[in-house]
């Protein structure tokens, strides 16, 4: 996902015709903009926006296509907003191993493939695929009120095995420079290493579920994308960034 590493640049100290302060040199007045922001937020189509707005469908779709670019951009740049979204999705300013497992299961779901119906229906096969399937990921986030700690992520059986592997895990680092230990041990590592690939991906499928049946359900979830997607757009707006 390249745009994991992009560079967020300031633009704070430009000087631009304020005109709209969330899409420069847009020709939608801020407060048109940000009606169809709202109503990207509230998961309406162009065209019922378009209907209510007098802004032709082509130009909503575009802005659209736009703010969900900026969606993965935001949620990088502050991991705790959008429900935490980038804290769990992001490590190190890119897609992490538990991202990828999220945004897996979440492509599998009935809501993505609904969403998908709803607002793309011709878009399979398409590149920005990614861009939608990010989207319903962060809208997963900004329905909950999570925790962050395993204790309440993992059942106790699952927290057990977790700390079994990461004992036998810190063995095998303490010990894999030592003389023959590639001779004697090789083919446990070789073991391990398969062992914890699929345990991790086991702990993904079982942290997404515990996120959803253990998590508290805000009452304003397109409130919250909203709010923070439009901080974020003062701070980079649509059209601030290189294509």
């Amino acid at each position: 996902m390249a745009e994991s590493n992009m560079k967020i640049p300031s633009v704070r100290n430009k000087k631009v015709p304020l005109k709209n302060r969330y899409n420069l040199g847009s020709k939608l007045s801020e407060y048109k903009f940000l009606r169809i922001l709202k109503g990207f937020c509230d998961q309406q189509t162009p065209k019922e926006i378009s209907s209510s707005l007098r802004v032709s469908e082509k130009t909503i779709r575009s802005v659209f296509m736009e703010l969900r670019r900026h969606l993965m951009m935001a949620a990088l740049a502050q991991p705790f907003a959008f429900g935490g979204a980038g804290f769990y999705l992001f490590k190190d300013d890119d897609l992490s191993e538990r991202g990828k497992g999220f945004l897996e299961e979440i492509r599998k779901s009935e809501n993505y493939a609904a969403h998908l119906k709803e607002q793309a229906p011709r878009l399979a096969g398409s590149a920005n695929e990614r861009f939608y399937l990010f989207e319903v990921t962060v809208r997963f986030f900004c329905n909950l009120q999570i925790s962050k700690d395993e204790e309440t992520l993992y059942p106790e059986e699952t927290r057990k095995h977790l700390l079994i592997l990461r004992e036998i895990t810190d063995w095998l680092d303490e010990h894999r420079d030592q003389p023959e230990f590639l001779k004697k041990y090789g083919h446990v590592l070789d073991d391990h290493a398969r062992i914890s690939q699929k345990f991790m991906a086991l702990l993904n499928q079982e942290e997404l579920l515990s996120l959803a049946k253990k998590s508290v359900m805000h009452r304003y979830p397109s409130t919250i994308l909203f709010d923070d997607l439009k901080r974020f757009l003062r701070e980079v707006p649509l059209g601030s960034l290189p294509r």
